[in-house]
């Protein structure tokens, strides 16, 4: 039995290679975007709330 990278693929390794090769070449577009939307969703959750000033905490006691 021939061995290679995925176990059961049927591919020898070179020829896992190159079908992994045609697939990032053909969904290139699409990966970028969901890479792009990742890191803009990671930033949004560790971005800090602003800072309140002291004048901001007083209007907010008065408004409630």
């Amino acid at each position: 039995m021939k061995t290679n990278i995925r176990g059961d693929s049927g591919l020898s390794d070179s020829g896992l290679q190159r079908s992994h090769k045609f697939y990032r070449n053909k969904h290139k577009d699409a990966l970028d975007k969901i890479s792009m939307y990742g890191k803009i969703e990671m930033r949004r959750r560790q971005a800090k709330p602003a800072n309140r000033g002291l004048w901001d905490r007083i209007r907010s006691w008065f408004s409630k």
